[in-house]
């Protein structure tokens, strides 16, 4: 026996708000793994691809962290010299 389309409506609105409720509660746990998955999703293809050119898996990852890698290392080298000379401005007593 089929539930009638009031009460399937009632019942689909309280599951939607439960879940709602539930990622509004729990979203700063959850943002690192929506945020790793995205990546992954995002970076899946050019494993693919390195692997069809003859890589292993494990190697076209590990080339992908690698670069991953010096992409963040070489902007801290651009940012920090930028940062510093901020703050010596900032700590500089200025005339007025």
């Amino acid at each position: 026996m089929a539930l009638p389309v009031k009460d399937q409506i009632k019942y689909w609105t309280i599951a939607a708000a439960i879940l709602v409720l539930f990622l509004w509660l729990l979203g700063d746990i959850l943002l690192p793994f929506v945020l790793g998955a995205a990546i992954a999703y995002l970076l899946d293809p050019i494993v693919d691809r390195l692997e069809r050119l003859g890589t292993g898996r494990v190697l076209g990852t590990t080339l992908i962290l690698v670069a991953a890698f010096f992409v963040v290392f070489f902007i801290f080298l651009l940012v920090i010299p930028l940062v510093i000379d901020q703050i010596r401005l900032l700590l500089k007593p200025r005339q007025i």
